[in-house]
């Protein structure tokens, strides 16, 4: 029976481990003459989109994710570019993308709102979604800032217009500090600025 040595590496590093069988048993005397067989080896990150797009299947979806997971645009470029390879994809599939990219986001599209008839996940419509949500989030607390600067500054506003009127009435900037809550240093400042 014939036996053939394939190492898949899916590392960013370039691969510096042995690639001949020989090379393993280096220290072995003896073993390293008897088996003088090349491994077969597939270095995922380092391929070329030409030899990522000749395998078929999840093969293609899986390589080309592990290779372009760090960098959006290329990861999103290749999904264009491979739409029908990633419309239903095993959940086996993204398990392991999940493991290879370390990706805790792949995890949130494993659910009924993905799920294909096939029983499958639909990576795309995932991946959209998580865009979506990103930026819905983005503008949720966009809002929710904006509106706590609004608060903050109208605390403020409305500090200063009560230390003019006082001021304007005779009260000392000390007194006026006090009422207010606000340092001596600002409410002098707002005083000057008002011309009182």
């Amino acid at each position: 029976m014939r036996c053939v040595t394939l190492v898949l590496y899916w590392g960013k590093k370039p691969w510096d481990g042995p690639v001949r069988l020989s090379d393993l048993f280096e220290d072995d005397e003896g073993i390293a003459h008897t088996v003088q067989l090349e491994m077969n080896f597939l270095d995922v990150c380092r391929m070329t989109e030409e030899e990522i797009c000749s395998y078929t299947g999840e093969l293609r979806s899986v390589f080309g994710f592990r290779k372009y997971a760090d960098d959006k645009d290329a990861l999103q470029s290749f999904i264009d570019a491979n739409r029908e390879y990633f419309r239903n994809v095993s959940e086996t599939a993204v398990d392991a993308l999940t493991e290879l990219t370390h990706s805790s986001e792949l995890k949130k599209i494993k659910t009924q709102e993905y799920t294909t008839p096939e029983v499958g996940i639909d990576v795309c419509r995932g991946i959209q979604g998580m865009i979506q949500d990103g930026r819905m989030e983005g503008i949720k607390e966009g809002i929710k800032e904006g509106m706590e600067k609004g608060i903050k500054e109208g605390k403020e506003e409305a500090k200063k217009e009560i230390a003019c009127s006082l001021s304007a009435m005779g009260m000392s900037a000390e007194k006026i500090a006090e009422a207010t809550k606000a340092g001596i240093g600002l409410v002098r400042k707002w005083i000057s600025e008002s011309g009182d």
